[in-house]
């Protein structure tokens, strides 16, 4: 029988709209699937990587000169990979594409993978943007804090207390930092509404793990979490390790797990009127504080607006 690994599938009568991973038969002992469809990473008992495996279970590229990768965010070809502390991007065949000059990022996701054929890296104890090839579109500044992953062309950037939306060249737009919510469209004459989105699913847990069930307590949502937040405005947030990030109700993982668990001022007197955190609420998301108690929040894009 073929060994599965699944990412936050939809269990039921609806169609899975997420993927069951089949790992390949080979000689490594610890296998896991990557993002990249047909590509798997085999690793040593302590987590260090050890090759790229094809579907077949061949070694396709050899992996023990670096401390660690990030299977989960191999995307567009490039794997962010971490060698001698620092942070670079290899190919499937463990080339170098991006040099290894940039700084980790905090918690277990030290590194971005591409977002809308950019990269979101770390230097200098600021942030800054780079093209798949590596050539810089934004210098990384200590004055830039954040600068969110790019969606529809755009990216939010914190810098020295201010946020601005940039566009893939880096230039500033006129687009307002915090957007309106966009309405569900109505489905057109003959087409099919996505039966999810008014599925009502409860958080439910499992042997130390948690997922989502039905309203007949039929599970739809694998145990796969450390936490979660029940679902609002057709979103859920889910923990994995130190970090949260944000489901829809096809168990899709459609903002990346970035939030710490320890980013939040629960106490904070500033905007009462969002006071639980993790939870949609007219288009917003709380997911965190700034050290002068200001709370952080973001849209249903995962994109950093005002709260």
């Amino acid at each position: 029988m073929k060994k599965y690994l699944v990412t936050a599938l939809l269990l039921g009568s609806l169609t899975p709209l997420a993927y069951a991973c089949a790992l390949p038969k080979s000689h490594y002992k610890n296998v896991s699937c990557t993002a990249r469809s047909g590509v798997f990473l085999a690793v040593k008992d302590n987590g260090s990587p050890v090759a790229l495996l094809d579907k077949k279970g061949n070694k396709t590229a050899d992996l023990f000169a670096y401390d660690a990768v990030l299977g989960s965010e191999f995307r567009s070809g490039l794997l962010p990979a971490l060698k001698n502390g620092k942070v670079g991007y290899i190919n499937d065949k463990g080339k170098t594409i991006i040099a290894f000059n940039y700084d980790r990022m905090n918690g277990n996701q030290w590194a971005r993978g591409v977002r809308g054929e950019r990269i979101i890296v770390k230097q200098n104890r600021g942030f800054g943007v780079l093209d798949t090839q590596g050539k810089i579109i934004v210098r990384p500044e200590r004055a830039i804090s954040h600068i969110s992953d790019f969606s529809q062309g755009l990216a939010t950037v914190t810098a020295s207390g201010s946020t601005y939306t940039i566009d893939k060249n880096g230039n500033r737009t006129r687009q307002a930092p915090n957007p309106s919510p966009t309405p569900e469209p109505t489905p057109a004459q003959g087409s099919l509404p996505n039966p999810s989105t008014h599925l009502t699913l409860t958080p439910r847990q499992q042997d130390g793990k948690w997922g989502f069930v039905d309203d007949k307590g039929v599970p739809m949502i694998i145990y796969a979490f450390d936490d979660v937040r029940a679902y609002s405005e057709n979103l859920a947030g889910v923990r994995m390790g130190d970090n949260w990030g944000f489901i829809d109700k096809s168990g899709q993982l459609v903002i990346d797990f970035r939030f710490h668990k320890d980013g939040f001022i629960l106490d904070s007197p500033k905007n009462p009127e969002l006071p639980e955190p993790l939870m949609f609420k007219n288009g917003k998301a709380w997911i965190g504080n700034l050290n002068n108690g200001d709370k952080l929040c973001i849209n249903s894009q995962g994109v950093n607006v005002a709260c």
